[in-house]
């Protein structure tokens, strides 16, 4: 019998060594993964490195990026919103996966970058243009696109630019939207016919979050393009948050600016317009009146011009943004925490702790117990081992309640980030907090359920 207790001691001091080892491990990775995500936070925004080879027109209007071409050959243009952190180069892939993990210099990241959608032109000759950025929560990439939500900052910041090669674009928000990743309305790159181009804009019209009231018939006109942020929304896995732009090219000095009823006003939205779907600005009845005519309704849609451009050789894949996990590792911290709380192995030795300090503090007070005796033979012993005993117990119910307050933090911040009915990961951004939780843990038993105070003999044996 003795043997078996000397091996389940043996084991349990391993056992404690072991722990002591994780902890210390789980500090260093803990600490680690919260520099990185500082490191990767604070690396999602622009470097002022980056920020003087953003491309300006000359005078001639045309637009040179060949210093960007040098960083990235997949670099497309640049994006500017003022007031926001919406301030960068726009690259391309192959996909639509490459660069929601790798910035614009090509090395991966978890920040990634500003892309254009695979499927889209990067020349810009397409209507519709998609452009992905991951939303982080400091407001960099496209993490500034959530506050579009509200109609002040929606009215404050309706404008910006884009710059491509082949010029400078204007950028006017129409809308800002709640949609799914897998809207087909929103993100498909295909070329879109009249249909199309009516079913986008009624799709705006009806799940807008703010609309653009004042975006004119005349402005409609002028805006020759359509372009759409997209970024993740907060509130569900596949939900995204689209910020819908016209874009219209920037008119040089001293060059005429085109005009008239329907100017470049594409076909698709004076069809939706016509047929009343369209209420506010883009009624046909708030147009200026004009003349018609049997002959004069061809002329007009005649009037639309038509671009030939050579396809794109690029394949659409995915929809901006890798699938949701939950982090493997979170689950063995949560474990960890919980063991720390509910030693199996050594639950009685813990908890009992504290009726071992009552029944010995009485027995100090008895001369005729053994430990009354030894504490009776050498002066001030029983008031020091009292005063030690008394001070233990008060550690370990102050312990028991902070162990308990962590263990319910690290369930709670388990269960509102982790969903185990998808893929698995080794780890997320909530590791390193998951980690730390856990050495807090450990660091509360060290300090609170370990006795450091006066022995005598007979004590040393027992806990």
């Amino acid at each position: 019998m003795r043997a078996v207790e000397w091996i389940c001691k043996q084991l349990d001091r391993l056992l404690m060594v072991f722990v002591s080892l994780l902890a210390a491990v789980c500090l260093l990775y803990s600490c680690y993964v919260l520099f990185d995500i500082f490191y990767n936070n604070n690396k999602a925004y622009v470097s002022n490195d980056l920020l003087q080879y953003r491309p300006k027109a000359d005078e001639a209007g045309e637009v040179s990026m060949e210093e960007l071409k040098a960083i990235n050959e997949d670099v497309v243009g640049w994006i500017t919103i003022p007031g926001t952190n919406i301030d960068y180069p726009v690259v391309q892939g192959t996909d639509d996966l490459h660069y929601s993990s790798h910035d614009v210099y090509g090395n991966g990241s978890l920040t990634g970058s500003i892309y254009m959608a695979a499927g889209s032109s990067p020349e810009l000759e397409d209507y519709y243009t998609i452009i992905y950025g991951h939303h982080m929560a400091n407001g960099a990439m496209f993490g500034d696109i959530d506050k579009y939500e509200d109609a002040e900052y929606f009215a404050q910041h309706s404008h910006g630019t884009v710059t491509a090669q082949n010029g400078v674009w204007d950028l006017d928000m129409l809308a800002c939207v709640h949609t799914d990743a897998y809207e087909r309305t929103v993100y498909s790159t295909a070329d879109r016919d009249e249909k199309g181009i009516a079913e986008l804009h009624e799709y705006i019209r009806e799940n807008a979050v703010q609309y653009n009231a004042a975006m004119t018939e005349e402005k409609l006109a002028k805006a020759e393009k359509l372009i759409a942020l997209s970024t993740c929304a907060d509130a569900t896995t596949n939900g995204r948050l689209v910020l819908f732009c016209t874009m219209t090219p920037r008119q040089e000095e001293g060059e005429p600016e085109e005009t008239g009823p329907a100017g470049r006003l594409p076909a698709g939205i004076r069809l939706l317009a016509s047929a009343g779907r369209i209420s506010g600005p883009l009624k046909a009845e708030n147009a200026p009146a004009q003349p018609q005519t049997e002959s004069a309704a061809p002329e007009a849609e005649s009037a639309v011009p038509e671009i030939t451009k050579a396809p794109v050789k690029r394949v659409a894949v995915g929809h901006g943004a890798p699938e949701k996990r939950w982090a493997f590792m979170n689950l063995i911290a949560l474990a960890f925490t919980l063991y720390n709380l509910v030693p199996l192995g050594n639950l009685k030795r813990k908890y009992r702790q504290r009726g071992y300090c009552v029944r010995t503090m009485k027995a100090l007070d008895d001369p005729a117990t053994p430990i009354g005796k030894v504490a009776a033979e050498k002066h001030g012993l029983a008031d020091k081992l009292k005063k030690d005993l008394l001070h233990y117990r008060w550690k370990m119910a102050v312990g028991g309640m902070i162990e308990g307050a962590i263990l319910l933090a690290g369930v709670l911040l388990f269960l509102s980030t982790e969903d185990m009915s998808r893929s698995v990961t080794l780890r997320d951004d909530w590791t390193g907090w998951m980690l730390l939780i856990l050495f807090c843990a450990w660091l509360t038993d060290v300090i609170c359920f370990r006795y450091r105070g006066e022995r005598i003999p007979q004590l040393k044996t027992e806990e």
